[in-house]
């Protein structure tokens, strides 16, 4: 059906078929949802059977959601039999109650699986889940009309803000650093004889035991940190020597109960995986494993890549389109601090570089457009930061990041320094200096704060190329 033209003559005698197959199957469901291992003898085969069940499921949802089958009589027929598949699946993801191959299809007990099994329950989940898609809101946050209109100025294929290990031109110039070469010659291979930093969970939970945050954060970003160089190291030396241990790191990230730190998962929701939420730590560091994942492209295997794909849909992009549509925006969305513009560049980041359907990617840049603004709305009008100097730096420079992912994607359609108010923001800057560097310590800014970003110069060039010549900052 999938394949067969649609203007083929073969396809009303192909789809009249489907339809009657379908409908004698929709009335073989048992009770408990299942259909058993024999559809019309179901009292002499009592257990429940889930991998026939997935393919009907699967092929009774792929008729609604083609206009095949009428959506009234057939949505309760797949809606009980998608909840029986759900109630034979244990809490550490196997499903039971697959039919061995064999001659006596009696004996099947919670405990049996099959690989055909869980094929069958993720062919009916890719059905249900386009159907959940698929059906019409009376309420939506991120407007339906300007995902499509955005979705038209991307291109076909994800594409990270790094750099690809294969632009050797690029790389070698790298190399040249000081600190790269550190990098290569003592810390890279110091990391690859270690080892990955382990998790530890005592170390996750110390802070609701003590108050103390440091032991969790810094177990956290050392495994962070483990992958990010040595994928630098990766693609500075571009000899496969890290590879091996940079996809055990992906997978192990992958496989870690939260990505975000104890300070901000006080419940332990995100640790027990029961409600995930995308903080700071998430979003940055989810941006910085999905720009690694870019930055070696064949040089990880499928199978790496797909469970990196899976790990984001879990702990970021699923969570934050839930909070958008299905619940309530995180408070970082509509809140005017930094959070806004860090959570908002590395979520975006992360779902441009990996997502491979445009219209995924281009949800991700509406919801940006819309909530970007709250951010900026956190500087007063002539650009002043009340959070100080550290987190203008740190707020500011993820809102240019954020700008550069969606300007890069869109072909520069969509930029967000157009506006004349990002120009005294960017001021900010030069201007809160007293002298050769210094800046006055307050609000959250440590005594002698010196170092100002140049980011804010970067920003003011940029924004001059808009300006009239008699107002441009600089010349």
């Amino acid at each position: 059906m999938r394949e067969l033209p649609a203007k083929s003559k073969y396809r009303p005698f192909y789809e009249e078929l489907f339809k009657k197959l379908c409908h004698r199957i929709a009335g073989l469901q048992s009770s408990d949802g299942f259909w058993h291992a024999s559809l019309l003898d179901p009292a002499s085969y009592p257990s429940p059977e889930t991998s026939g069940s997935g393919f009907f499921v699967y092929a009774l949802a792929y008729g609604i959601n083609e206009g095949l089958l009428p959506a009234e009589k057939m949505l309760p027929v797949v809606d009980k039999g998608w909840k029986a598949l759900l109630s034979a699946v244990e809490e550490d993801g196997k499903l039971g109650y697959v039919q061995p191959i064999g001659a006596d299809p009696k004996k099947v007990t919670r405990q049996m699986t099959e690989v055909y099994g869980p094929g069958a329950f993720l062919l009916a989940g890719t059905e249900i889940y386009r159907m959940a898609q698929d059906a019409p809101r009376e309420h939506t946050n991120i407007s339906p009309i300007r995902v499509r209109e955005i979705a038209e100025m991307l291109s076909d294929k994800p594409q990270g803000i790094g750099v690809s290990y294969k632009d050797r031109t690029f790389w070698e110039k790298v190399k040249q650093s000081d600190d790269v070469q550190q990098l290569l010659l003592e810390e890279a291979p110091l990391l690859l004889k270690k080892g990955m930093p382990p998790f530890v969970d005592s170390l996750y939970l110390h802070l609701n035991k003590t108050n103390i945050r440091l032991p969790g954060e810094d177990m956290m970003n050392a495994r962070y940190q483990y992958l990010f160089r040595l994928t630098l190291a990766e693609c500075v030396e571009n000899k496969r020597r890290y590879v091996r241990a940079i996809e055990e790191a992906l997978i192990a990230l992958c496989n870690q109960k939260s990505w975000s730190i104890p300070a901000h998962d006080r419940n332990l929701n995100n640790y027990k995986g029961t409600d995930y939420y995308v903080d700071l730590v998430v979003a940055t560091a989810g941006n910085g494993i999905a720009q690694c994942v870019a930055m070696l492209d064949d040089r990880l295997s499928p199978e790496v890549k797909a469970r990196v794909q899976c790990a984001f849909r879990e702990k970021m992009f699923r969570p934050v389109y839930r909070s958008l549509e299905e619940t309530k925006p995180f408070g970082w969305f509509t809140v005017t601090n930094n959070w806004n513009s860090v959570c908002l560049a590395g979520v975006t980041g992360a779902a441009l570089t990996l997502l491979p359907d445009k219209e995924e990617r281009a949800y991700f840049i509406a919801a940006a457009e819309k909530y970007n603004v709250y951010g900026m709305k956190g500087y007063a009008d002539d650009g002043y930061c009340s959070e100080g100097v550290g987190y203008y730096n740190y707020g500011f420079r993820a809102y240019i990041l954020l700008r550069e992912e969606v300007c890069r994607a869109t072909q520069g359609k969509i930029d967000f320094f157009r506006n004349s108010k990002f120009v005294r923001i960017a001021q900010y800057g030069k201007k809160i200096q007293i002298v050769n560097g210094i800046c006055p310590a307050y609000s959250d800014c440590r005594i002698a704060y010196r170092r100002i970003s140049l980011s804010s110069i970067i920003v003011i060039r940029h924004l001059a190329l808009f300006l009239p010549k008699s107002n441009r900052p600089f010349p």
